[in-house]
């Protein structure tokens, strides 16, 4: 267009826009009369910002209003702290400003803001929105009063619409949204018409889920395939925020080729293809509209929400040109953006088109001379492709086949035009087109050469394997064009390597199953090469790049290598091969035989080329060949008689010790059968039997009676086996026996003494188990009675101790012979214990049969008995059950017995007691008790109480007696009266004893540690603790362990198990008091000790028995027991206490006597250590109580 014309052009725009201008200024209304505050939802920079601007400005030009703008930036940030600052800010703002008129709100979180803070902020001003996506919230607010607006519906469906038209053959729609709420609510909306487009595959790529450069990356993977729809880009799942340009530059230049479309305007013009826009321009001048109609005294609720959003379809025609679209693709309604003036879209092209011929004309000449010799080069070309038999194609980079030579053609059967231009899945099945598909993105991604073999199966169904060869190809410049692959047919190659690999296989494994390894050696090259069966027989590992042949040679003998290479001299010159069999030492050490063949091949000059030859292990045929003499040397020297026989048991042969057990020469057996020697003593069913077994499982053993050649019997233990050939067939048997003659009579003596008591030859427990079994089934059967007798001689264990224990065995073989003279024949009488005895007696119908016969035993015992040159007489206690009346089985019959016999123990012994079931529950308790003492030590539930000695006269305590008490985890605590003498019994009192002592002594350390020293602690002992020869050691033990002092122990023994055995108890205490201990006498007074004795016993004090004390206001006669006792001890130098002081009269008449030192209820009871402890902490002083509760003076 010339210079003047485009000045007139621009003219006739100025005066148009003049008077516009002032059409508009005519009806606005005063400038500065109206005040409007505009709240934007984003920040000064949002794309939508100047737009809205404009929009107001159009209505409202500059100057007309005073309008105020406030920015909230929530596109950015919009938490609740965030909304509350700017809820304060704006409220200092506004306390300073003078009222508005109208505030205007552009998108969703400005107005949410407004409603959810009007009656803090702008509580009586009009709201007029716009840009608002919610449009379900713009319906609510259609009836309230003083809220109007315009709604912001993006054009989803248009949009969509027109995509699908423009790009049909894009099926893959691309969603591009983020985490703000806007795009969320758009993302919504966008769903709500999917289901209307249902040609297009819909992918969400959303920034609540990547990073900015996750989100570039998903972006470049985008293809032909696809189109974008971007609905919001501000903020990624990091909460990193970006301008909408930041994020538009980003989607941009990640994309390669995708058409992008948006629902607004802003954007359009930097690479967004278009779409029905949204115009923020004609959202700013509609809200302006109505703010306007307020202004003119319209009231706000009678101008309704503009529901319909004011969308126009815009693209830009840049980018239509990159898709090649024209502007009558969009339509005659769209708006376009960077269109051209029409004169400038044309005013070159003729220029160039002039040019273009110039230039065409000589290009075509050249073309025409180029397109000759090139057709000439690709004819040659073509013909040496085809002309090779291998495989050729090529492919672009988008995998479709460009060409291919006739032997492609021949095994695919499809010709070059019916490929080109295809992919692979129209030549090869689904599972090849994976495979290959992978080499060629391979090839194309790495830019190098792939070499692969894989099967392909022919049209008419043969299988071929190709050795795949594939290549990129580039042009001059460098550029990736595609790939070329050649294909080789190998199949035959694969076959014949099979069928090598397979003879080389049967080679090895027929080796390894004749031990032969083979070897071989270049003379040339002196390269050495084996077999692996060769490195098993040397014993080497099968590593040939570190073995050689001096590793072989070396595991010869010397003697050996200096035969091996005589062989080999003698080899060159003779040609014949040499066999020798020599020995061989593997590097483990093992000697092994083996049997080498040795061979040379010479050339047609009779040089020696190569020399090979093979090792065979002989080391089992060997050892074999050893083994069956071995085998010849036992058949003939074996102590066993052997026979050999054929498959029809006919004798073959015999050995030596065969001829000496029966008497038979061997020529006298041979080819006869073994029944020669049958003693008549089994029938043919045993032997049939035998055989049955030989017969079934190859062998049979057993004990068998025959007859020697001079007639005599004998019992022999015998094996029979049959021997088998290879294929499992019976090819003869043979017996191996051995005369166990004296073996039976040994098994007798054996027998005898297993079931008898070797000291008096009565039944022992095993066989009156056996014979009371016998007598009860009898019983049953034939109906009577049986009696069981157990018998316990009384005070065996002191005759025993006192006479020694040979004259116990006397009397106890004296005491079997007499049961033997008083009862009846048909009786069993048994020993099965020390002193136990058992009788049995059946055909018992009445007890008084019973009582008879133990009457007489009893009165029988009477009778003195002389035992080591001592008259004595022994009485016994027996207890008797009876059946069926008592137990109708051999245990509980015993137990029973046993029961009554304890019973009969207790009356007064040299008695008898019937069983009764009273005697089992005591039992049963006695059993769970020393069961339950057994769990309760190992539990530690034993501990110990302290009842405190008092000087009478102070009052101070002066030592402490130890009690024992039972924390029973069920009864609580149990007294000692209730479990001691069960311990006594069974002997549980020694590890209790030692139990009791170590807390003692542990507790007095821990109260001396603490800084209280009591004089001494008691402890009792028991007699049975006196007979444990261990009791000193356990004393030392336990007073190292705990670190006590040995002279604060005070031991106490009562003086009835004193005197029961003087010499020993006094040699023990001796022992103690020499380690610094204390002896006292408990309940002094009721034994039976003399005053010699107890001059002589190292005895330090005695306590006066709380019998005596109880009844000493009352009794004279125990009055005048504790002044003597009292006087017994002052006189012997021994101190005194009294035991049991419960009453002050106890206390006065006990001082009177000359008692100065006691304990009792009076003063303080048994008490835990806690407790006791705190005694100790009122220095040791006490007050006595009477029992009435009365104080008493100690004084």
């Amino acid at each position: 267009m010339p210079k003047h014309q485009r000045m007139l052009f621009s003219g006739w725009l100025f005066i148009v826009f003049i008077c516009f201008s002032a059409g508009g200024f005519a009806s606005n209304p005063e400038p500065g009369h109206h005040r409007i505050l505009l709240l934007f939802s984003y920040h000064p920079e949002f794309p939508t910002t100047d737009k809205v601007i404009a929009g107001i400005h159009s209505v409202f030009p500059q100057g007309s209003v005073e309008l105020d703008i406030e920015f909230m930036d929530s596109k950015r940030l919009y938490d609740a702290e965030m909304q509350s600052r700017f809820l304060r800010l704006l409220q200092y703002k506004l306390a300073h400003r003078k009222p508005y008129d109208v505030v205007v709100s552009a998108d969703d979180n400005a107005l949410n803001f407004l409603l959810n803070h009007r009656r803090h902020v702008l509580s009586d001003t009009p709201i007029v929105f716009l840009g608002v996506n919610n449009v379900q919230l713009a319906i609510d607010l259609d009836p309230v009063p003083d809220v109007t607006g315009v709604v912001e519906a993006s054009s989803f469906r248009d949009t969509l619409t027109m995509m699908t038209s423009l790009f049909p053959g894009r099926k893959r729609l691309n969603i591009l949204v983020d985490p703000t709420p806007s795009g969320q609510a758009d993302l919504q909306t966008f769903k709500g018409v999917q289901s209307d487009f249902p040609m297009l595959e819909v992918q969400e790529r959303s920034l609540a889920d990547l990073t900015w450069d996750e989100w570039g990356q998903s972006l470049a993977m985008l293809d032909q395939n696809d189109m974008v729809l971007l609905l919001s880009a501000y903020r990624d799942r990091t909460g990193e925020a970006r301008s909408f340009e930041e994020g538009l530059q980003l989607t941009m230049t990640s994309l390669n080729r995708v058409p992008v479309f948006h629902l607004w305007e802003h954007g359009v013009g930097d690479g967004i293809l278009g779409g029905t826009l949204v115009s923020h321009f004609q959202q700013g001048r509609e809200a302006a509209l109505m703010v306007q109609r307020i202004f003119l005294g319209e009231p706000v609720r009678d101008i309704g929400v503009l529901r319909k959003s004011p969308n126009v379809p815009t693209f830009d025609y840049d980018v239509l040109r990159q898709f090649s679209l024209s502007v009558d693709d969009v339509g005659s309604k769209a708006r376009i953006i960077n269109k051209p003036e029409v004169w400038r879209q044309y005013q070159d092209y003729f220029l160039v088109a002039l040019m273009m011929l110039g230039i065409l004309a000589v290009f075509t000449l050249l073309l025409l001379r180029s397109h000759a010799r090139i057709t000439l080069e690709k004819s040659l070309l073509k013909a040496l492709i085809d002309s090779i038999p291998d495989v050729i194609f090529f492919k672009n980079e988008s995998h479709q086949y460009l060409g291919c030579n006739k032997a492609f053609e021949a095994i695919t059967g499809f010709t070059e035009r019916h490929i080109t231009g295809q992919h692979q899945q129209f030549v090869v099945n689904q599972e090849l087109d994976e495979l290959f598909s992978i080499d060629d993105q391979q090839v194309l991604t790495s830019r190098r050469t792939v070499r692969k073999e894989a099967w392909f199966e022919l049209s008419h169904g043969r299988r071929m394997l190709l050795d795949v060869v594939k290549t990129p190809y580039f042009d001059p410049k460098g550029k990736l064009l595609g790939l070329i692959a050649i294909c080789r047919d190998v199949t035959d190659r694969y076959y014949s390597e099979a069928r090598l690999a397979r003879s080389k296989e049967l080679l090895t494994n027929a080796q390894q199953l004749a031990h032969i390894g083979s070897w071989e050696l270049s003379v040339s090259s002196l390269n050495f090469e084996c077999t692996r069966e060769l490195f098993n027989i040397f014993g080497l590992e099968n590593a040939e790049a570190t073995v050689g042949r001096e590793d072989f040679i070396n595991c010869l003998l010397p003697k050996d290598r200096e035969e091996l290479i005589s062989a080999y001299q003698r080899v060159l010159v003779e040609h014949e091969p040499i066999n020798y069999v020599h020995s061989i030492v593997t590097p483990s050490g093992s000697t092994k035989y083996v049997h080498s063949q040795i061979n040379v091949e010479f050339n047609e000059e009779q040089v020696p080329i190569r020399v090979y030859g093979t090792v065979q292990d002989m080391t089992e045929h060997r050892l074999t060949d050893e083994r069956i003499r071995q085998a010849a040397t036992v058949f003939e020297h074996a102590a066993e008689a052997i026979v050999l026989t054929d498959a029809n048991s006919v004798i073959v042969d015999v050995n030596d010790a065969f001829e000496k057990i029966t008497g038979y020469h061997r020529d006298e057996v041979q080819g006869k059968t073994p029944g020669l020697l049958k003693s008549g003593k089994h029938d043919e069913l045993f032997y049939a039997a035998m055989w049955q077994d030989i017969k079934s499982q190859g062998n049979w053993q057993g004990e068998v009676w025959n007859r020697r050649k001079s007639g005599a019997i004998y019992p022999e233990w015998l094996t029979i086996s049959a021997i088998k050939s290879p294929e499992g067939m019976v090819t003869g048997y043979v017996g191996i026996s051995s005369d166990i003659s004296a073996l039976k009579h040994s098994q007798e003596q054996l027998d005898y003494l297993a079931h008898h008591d070797p000291l008096t030859a009565l039944p022992n427990r095993l066989l009156l188990q056996a014979r009371l079994t016998h007598s009860l089934e009898r019983g049953q059967r034939e109906n009577f009675g049986v009696a069981v007798l157990f018998l316990d001689l009384d005070g065996f264990k002191h005759i025993n101790d006192s006479l020694g224990h040979s004259a116990g065995d006397e009397l106890l073989k004296n005491i079997a012979s007499h049961l033997r003279n008083r009862v009846r024949q048909e009786d069993t009488i048994a020993r099965i214990g020390g002193d136990e005895f058992v009788i049995v007696m059946e055909h018992i119908d009445e007890i008084g049969q019973v009582t008879i016969l133990v009457d007489q035993l009893l009165q029988s015992f009477y009778l003195p008995k002389c035992v080591g040159g001592h008259e004595m007489v022994v009485s016994a206690s027996i207890g008797i059950s009876m059946y069926p009346r008592d137990a109708s089985d051999v245990p509980t019959l015993l137990r029973n017995a046993d029961a009554a016999m304890y019973k009969a123990k207790e009356r007064g012994r040299n008695t008898y007691e019937f069983y009764t079931p009273q005697l089992t529950e005591e039992a049963f308790l006695r059993v769970k008790m020393e069961a339950e003492i057994r769990m309760a030590i190992e539990r530690e539930e034993f501990t110990v109480y302290f009842q405190p000695q008092i000087d009478l006269n102070t009052g101070l305590v002066t030592g402490a007696e130890v009690l024992a008490r039972w924390l029973h985890s069920e009864r609580g605590i149990v007294p000692p009266v209730e479990f001691i003498a069960l311990a006594e019994q069974n002997g549980q009192i020694i590890e209790l004893g030692e139990v009791i002592l170590r807390l003692a002594c542990r507790q007095w350390r821990c109260w001396s540690d603490n800084g209280y020293v009591l004089p001494f602690i008691a402890v009792n002992f028991s007699a049975r603790q006196f007979e444990d020869p261990r009791l000193i050691e356990r004393v030392k033990a336990i007073f190292a362990a705990e670190a006590f002092p040995a002279e604060r122990l005070e031991i106490e023994i009562t003086e009835g198990h004193l005197m029961k055995k003087v010499e020993q108890t006094s040699a023990m205490l001796e022992e103690l008091k020499s380690l610094g201990c204390t002896v006292a006498i408990d309940d002094f007074g009721t034994g039976y000790s003399s005053l010699s004795s107890l001059k002589k016993l190292p005895v330090n004090r005695l306590k006066i028995d709380r019998s005596f004390v109880q009844d000493l206001p009352r009794d004279e006669d125990d009055r005048v027991i504790a002044r003597a006792i009292v006087a017994l001890s002052h006189s012997l130098r021994l101190d005194v206490v009294a035991e049991g002081i419960e009453t002050g009269d106890q206390l006065l008449i006990l001082k009177e006597e000359g008692c100065l030192i006691g304990q009792g209820y009076l003063f303080c009871p048994p008490l835990p250590a806690a407790t006791f402890e705190k005694l100790l902490l009122e220095e040791g002083k006490l007050e006595t109580q009477s029992l009435k509760g009365s104080p008493v003076s100690l004084n």
